[in-house]
């Protein structure tokens, strides 16, 4: 089982709507993906209970029992455990991150998120855990996110393409979906782009 954690010092990211995106290309795809919040704000959870769809799987645990929760999952089968953090929280953070295989790191193109990743890229070089920076509400033929996916590749990986700023991310998370669910157009071909990445550096060789 690959356990892949969303991580990022700063608030309103969207950490958990790509969670949910992953997890639900990941069963679309055929695997047995769970899902986990250690945010107390429980956006990723309040998705689950509003979703009427069985999958993805919700795991009940916390910071503490992450690393007992992952052996259980994986004796039961689980192949990706997608696990949802707080802003602000680095100590859960980096509990986070040692218990995963690959980090995500949503970044909006903006002046003050970007200078908000120092705390965020300091953990995760001391834990030494694969990651990558995506691009996450961007504008479409905007400078400000050339400007910087530039930035961002001086301290690590930069998932190719980015997340658009959609309507459909927020309102299909309202209905418990995915904007792929949603609008099978431009959302599905951003996720599906994002997803094959991380498959690439921490997915279940046979995804």
């Amino acid at each position: 089982m690959k356990t892949l954690s969303l991580v990022a010092s700063k608030g309103g990211v969207g950490k958990s709507t790509l969670a949910a995106c992953l997890a639900v290309e990941g069963v679309q795809r055929g695997l047995s993906v769970v899902v986990a919040d250690l945010d107390p704000q429980g956006s990723l959870v309040d998705w689950r209970k509003s979703r009427e769809q069985e999958e993805p799987y919700y795991a009940n645990t916390t910071t503490a029992r992450l690393g007992e929760g992952r052996k259980l999952l994986a004796d039961d089968g689980a192949d990706l455990l997608i696990v949802d953090t707080p802003p602000g929280h680095l100590a859960t953070l980096e509990a986070a991150a040692k218990e995963s295989d690959v980090l995500l790191v949503p970044v909006k193109p903006s002046p003050v998120d970007l200078r908000a990743i120092g705390p965020t890229i300091e953990i995760i070089k001391r834990i030494g855990v694969p990651f990558a920076f995506v691009l996450n509400m961007t504008v479409s033929r905007s400078l400000v996110t050339d400007e910087a996916r530039e930035a961002l590749a001086e301290f690590g990986t930069v998932a190719p393409g980015s997340i658009a700023h959609r309507v459909d991310y927020a309102r299909a998370m309202m209905a418990g979906l995915t904007a792929p669910e949603v609008s099978r157009g431009a959302a599905a071909e951003e996720v599906a782009t994002l997803y094959n990445f991380i498959k690439a550096i921490g997915e279940p060789d046979h995804a």
